[in-house]
């Protein structure tokens, strides 16, 4: 069966753009800093387990996220790429 004769052989892909989120808006505008502007990221994607994981798990969670961001390559890129600014990979201390 040649690629022609498969079926979706001839399925036309569309790129579906959308506008910036506010926060992306912000951060472009100088009115919020990349630490906020991934603080909030990290919000929005722990708005679906809010009231599932609570506590130190959601806590733990958080931190796992945003050192996710700061750390791992494809997203500092992707960050990168998208902020025009790249996430420190600095930590700041425990407060006590």
């Amino acid at each position: 069966m040649s690629s022609s004769n498969k079926p979706g052989a001839h399925a036309r892909f569309s790129v579906v753009t959308r506008a910036p989120s506010e926060s992306l808006q912000k951060l472009q505008r100088g009115e919020m800093s990349l630490e906020d502007y991934l603080d909030e990221a990290t919000e929005v994607a722990l708005a679906r387990v809010q009231g599932k994981v609570v506590g130190d798990a959601l806590a733990n969670l958080r931190e796992t996220l945003r050192e996710h961001l700061r750390t791992d390559p494809n997203l500092v890129e992707m960050i990168r790429q998208l902020t025009g600014q790249t996430p420190t990979t600095t930590v700041a201390e425990p407060k006590n």
